[in-house]
């Protein structure tokens, strides 16, 4: 119902009602919408619209109402008139989760104003709360002006995890561009907004502050610095970061770009066109890599020809505060040049020492040459079980076609070294890559690599006869490894020396197994989020582990996605003792951790030196019963019951070995000895009662009580030219 006038119409009252998923079918016939809209409309479910509108002349409407839907209401009172914009809207309980669902967004509340034309307008927006991971933030503002071509704007936020304010001001006049900022981070707190987890109850704290000017866009001059940088926790530790400066000058012939910062000191000098950098560094990685990258038009006179020089520093605090896996114990330093006049780039880095854990890597080197004619290179000396190793890595590309060598050798008694040389041609959908023959040598012993082709083609790579040959024993790899499960990559073993691929593999002692292995190893979806392994028969002859033999082992295995680690079932048989051993278990190779338990029958025990080896020089005998050995790859405990049957230990610091055949209970940290009759070498005897503590087979403590000691060895030991030691033998009675 309404009245009209020759310039226009009234609408008092209205009442519009729509579906969502309606109004987008209907504007689809007209424009096709993007499929982000279109699911939004539909979002909106059902629409209604109560209120009044009206209009006067072209351009000059006003309508005022209550708009709701399924996801909310909103209460419009908005006018265009003389070609501007102005009203009011304020919107309650708006259900974003189920406007935009997988964002992990929940409620908002909003009050808008905005006043605007063509030419100059503001606008201010308050959020009184929005839901995001699980947060409602309260108290947000926003407030925009422009005029012309400058804009401001002024935003602020004052929540419970989150207070900040900033001031922004940009000018877009041709030729006379500008741009600045002010802000203060006062207080964030990442692990409440939902990320950075593990730094729950830090806050961050800073101050932004920069301006910039020049007269095209992409040639800005001026600085950026990041101050009073403080990620800290409530009693004040954490990180503490020196200002952040980043400095540009494109207003100068020669352009210039400089980093600070106690990370990296970096410094950029030459002609620095930031429009065209991006398209004339991926027409020099074109020109060396046409399968992957195309030529990108530039439509500029000036190129980017310029050098980097770059220093980062071996104690930033960023690096000891994240507990970086590896820290620099020298300066690092890079540097690197681009010219786009010649369609070349060039990178050199160089990092002195490294140290990862308790290595020390040193004399690295990685440099690469990019364009028509490319390479890359990369050396480095690496601390093994075998002595120190020189490691290279090195790439020719030239024409399409490729040349790859990677060479080891190391500094020690036994060899281990060799090269492994391939020949690849780069695809659009992968590469297609030949390994040409070589040698390697393990332990001195020689090993032969056969020809063999992989193909790479789009998250899939198809291996065919890639194998390593010796006399009696040989390793060979073939198949398809994807994402698919009807895609497998077979391992056939013939007589491998399992102590080779552990030792290689430069594991802790207590993840060292031993053998002679024959066998088939399936894999499948190997590539996708939950890969099938798996052995159903392997047999390895004089299995070991801890460089103990425990007899000929029959070993089924498969990786568990849920775990994330191997399990492992073996049924061990030992001729020499007549013995028998059940192993299951599992490896947790991602966080370096083992759970075995063993059900011994006359089974060799010479595998636990490896964990009482800091105070047992020697560990042998035999043992039946069960026991649960548990830990990670550095420190294991054992529980269980069994009996010692010809028990041998050797204990280093007096040299004397003890024998006895009886019952030992152990639990975690202790191992009791009851009425225990311990012989020495002569056969003299003594009675043991106490027990050995210890911490995961580390610092352990012995709390015994012998009696009935019958001139049985205390003190053994031998002159070694030591004039400190003492030496000598010692018996007691008692």
């Amino acid at each position: 119902r309404g009245g009209a006038a020759k310039t226009g119409a009234a609408v008092p009252m209205l009442d519009l009602g729509l579906n969502g998923e309606d109004l987008a079918q209907t504007i689809d016939l007209f424009k096709p919408l993007e499929s982000d809209v279109r699911t939004l409309l539909a979002n909106l479910g059902n629409i209604t619209f109560a209120g009044g509108a009206s209009w006067r002349k072209p351009l000059d409407v006003g309508m005022k109402g209550i708009l709701t839907t399924d996801a909310g209401i909103v209460d419009i009172d908005a006018s265009i008139a003389s070609k501007r914009l102005r009203g009011v809207l304020d919107a309650s309980a708006i259900d974003l989760k189920k406007l935009l669902p997988g964002r992990e967004l929940g409620f908002a509340d909003l009050a808008a104003t905005f006043d605007v034309s063509q030419s100059d307008g503001r606008a201010a927006l308050t959020l009184d709360r929005i839901g995001w991971r699980g947060h409602d933030y309260r108290n947000i503002d926003a407030n925009v002006e422009f005029a012309d071509r400058c804009y401001t704007a002024l935003l602020a936020v004052d929540d419970s995890i989150a207070r900040a304010n900033a001031n922004v001001s940009v000018d877009l006049t041709p030729g006379a561009y500008s741009a600045a900022i002010d802000a203060a981070i006062d207080a964030l707190e990442p692990a409440g907004m939902g990320i950075m987890r593990k730094y729950d109850g830090y806050t961050l704290a800073a101050r932004v502050k920069g301006e910039f000017d020049g007269d095209e866009l992409w040639r800005p001059t001026g600085e950026l610095t990041v101050s009073d940088l403080r990620f800290t926790d409530a009693d004040g530790a954490g990180l503490i970061e020196a200002p952040i400066v980043l400095q540009s000058d494109m207003a100068s012939e020669i352009q210039s770009l400089k980093l600070s910062s106690d990370l990296i000191d970096a410094a950029a000098r030459g002609q620095i066109n930031f429009r065209t950098l991006v398209p004339a560094v991926t027409n020099i990685l074109a020109e060396a890599l046409p399968q992957y990258f195309s030529p990108q038009p530039l439509d500029s006179v000036q190129t980017n020809d310029f050098n980097l020089n770059a220093t980062i520093h071996d104690d930033a605090p960023l690096l000891s505060f994240i507990k970086a896996p590896a820290r620099l114990l020298y300066p690092a330093t890079l540097t690197a040049s681009v010219s786009q006049s010649n369609s070349a780039a060039q990178m050199f880095l160089s990092a002195p020492y490294i140290q990862k854990g308790n290595s020390l890597i040193s004399h690295t080197m990685v440099s690469a040459n990019v364009g028509r004619q490319s390479s890359v290179s990369a050396t480095a000396l690496m601390p093994s079980k075998f002595g120190d190793m020189d490691v290279n890595l090195g790439a020719t590309l030239s024409d399409g076609r490729g040349t790859a060598a990677f060479s080891f050798d190391n500094h020690g008694e036994k060899r281990y070294g060799g090269k492994i040389e391939t020949a690849f041609k780069p695809l659009r959908e992968g590469a297609d890559i030949s390994v040409l023959p070589g040698e390697l040598t393990l332990d001195n012993v020689k090993w032969t690599i056969e020809p063999a082709f992989i193909g790479l083609r789009n998250a899939m790579a198809i291996v065919n006869g890639l194998s390593i040959v010796r006399p009696g024993q040989e390793l060979t790899i073939s198949g398809v490894a994807s994402k698919y499960p009807e895609d497998r990559l077979v391992v056939r073993l013939d007589n491998i020396n399992l102590d080779y691929i552990f030792q290689t593999l430069q594991l802790a002692e207590t993840v060292q197994f031993g053998g002679d292995a024959t066998g088939t190893v399936t894999a499948s979806a190997l590539l996708g989020s939950e890969p099938f392994l798996q052995t159903e028969d392997l047999f390895a002859k004089n299995f070991s582990y801890g460089h103990c033999v425990m007899g000929d082992a029959r070993v089924r295995s498969r990786w568990n996605n849920e775990t994330r680690g191997i399990e492992i079932h073996a049924d061990v048989t030992n001729r020499r003792t007549q013995g028998s051993t059940t192993v299951d278990g599992e490896i947790y190779p991602l966080s370096s951790e083992l759970d075995f338990r063993f059900k011994a029958n006359h089974t060799p025990v010479g595998f636990l030196h490896t964990f009482m080896s800091t105070w047992a020089s020697r560990v042998d005998g035999t043992a039946s019963g069960s026991c649960h050995l548990y830990g990670n790859f550095k420190l294991v405990d054992l529980t269980g019951d069994f009996k010692a049957e010809d028990f041998a230990l050797t204990v280093g610091f007096t040299d004397v070995t003890y024998y006895a055949t009886d019952s030992v209970h152990i639990r975690p940290g202790v191992i009791d000895l009851k009425d225990i009759t311990l012989r020495d070498a002569t056969g003299r005897t003594a009675k043991i009662n106490g027990q050995l503590t210890h911490e995961k087979f580390q610092n352990a403590r012995f709390h015994f009580r012998v009696s009935d000691l019958d001139r049985i060895l205390v003190l053994d030991t031998k002159p070694t030219g030591d004039e400190d030691r003492w030496y000598g033998t010692v018996r007691a009675n008692g």
